[in-house]
């Protein structure tokens, strides 16, 4: 579970640039003439690229009405307030998450180094445990 949290984490803050990338596409629609923040729908976002191949399939297996709901909200907002909570959360979880790690023993010690893994007689001799 340790390690899951751990990948959660990296995955978050390794798919931020992607989503500024994402940001920046939808809001070079916003900027345009013809939609203002509020009007720019997810819906419309999608009509207008490729995406809306995805937005076909999607209505194929999910529930229409709550498709209907989740992409009537402005795409502009929508994406922004994505990109916060996914940053921070990968930000807080990455330190939370490798405390657990060294704390379950999934990771080496700092103090475990290669010369106490010999575990030869003249060696041990002058350790104290």
């Amino acid at each position: 579970m340790n390690k899951a949290l751990l990948f959660l984490a990296y995955f978050l803050i390794w798919t931020t640039p992607a989503q500024l990338l994402f940001l920046v596409w939808i809001y070079s629609y916003v900027l345009s003439v013809n939609y203002s923040l509020l009007s720019f729908s997810t819906s419309d976002f999608m009509d207008l690229t490729f995406l809306r191949i995805v937005k076909a399939w999607m209505y194929s297996w999910f529930w229409n009405d709550f498709l209907d709901f989740v992409w009537g909200l402005p795409a502009a907002i929508m994406i922004t307030l994505k990109l916060l909570v996914n940053a921070a959360l990968g930000a807080w979880l990455l330190p939370v998450a490798k405390n657990l790690n060294s704390l379950s023993g999934t990771e080496p010690c700092a103090d475990f180094g290669s010369d106490q893994l010999d575990s030869s007689p003249a060696k041990l001799a002058g350790k104290q445990f």
